[in-house]
């Protein structure tokens, strides 16, 4: 998720008053604080996947271990440890391994995948905060009076929602 870039805000809403630019301000810092957030949790989990498979591994190690020495016994104990029977019993044994070695493998790369697919972090919706700021701008234009309850009553009817996206990082 890349990082969102910084607007000037006040070249978009000439209208807008200081403590409605400020608002703004804040909500964008926000964002990006949410973004950066999101894309450090991401990173962590994907740092988690980089170590799984090494109990597997060793244990896939250790089962191979054993099963050449148990092959190699019973194959001395019935006179047969200097035929090459040994050897194709070796390159099973080790072939065995290694397609345990590629599924283990597998399955780690599909449950990174996973995580990577359902991704869906979303910073807060800047877009619906400039829709209000307009609507607010445009207003105080016509009745300055009424367009400062509108202002109020809609943008906080908004930050219940931006609250949940920033903290939560998507909506309810």
């Amino acid at each position: 998720m890349s990082a969102v870039p910084a607007i000037n805000l006040s070249g978009l809403f000439p209208n807008a008053s200081s403590g409605l630019l400020g608002i703004l301000n804040q909500l964008q810092a926000a964002q990006t604080s949410a973004n950066t957030a999101n894309e450090q949790r991401y990173q962590d989990i994907l740092g988690l996947y980089g170590g799984m498979g090494t109990a597997g591994e060793a244990r896939i190690g250790q089962a191979e271990t054993q099963a050449q020495a148990k092959s190699t016994q019973d194959l001395t104990a019935r006179g047969l440890g200097n035929t090459t029977i040994t050897g194709a019993m070796s390159r099973g044994i080790a072939n065995d391994a290694e397609n345990s070695r590629q599924a283990l493998s597998e399955q780690v790369a599909m449950g990174k995948a996973g995580v990577m697919e359902r991704r869906t972090d979303q910073g807060p919706d800047m877009s619906m905060y400039a829709g209000l700021i307009q609507k607010a701008t445009a207003g105080q234009q016509q009745a300055p009076r009424q367009a400062t309850q509108n202002i109020g009553a809609d943008f906080n009817a908004g930050l219940p929602e931006f609250y949940r996206k920033l903290q939560y990082g998507f909506a309810s």
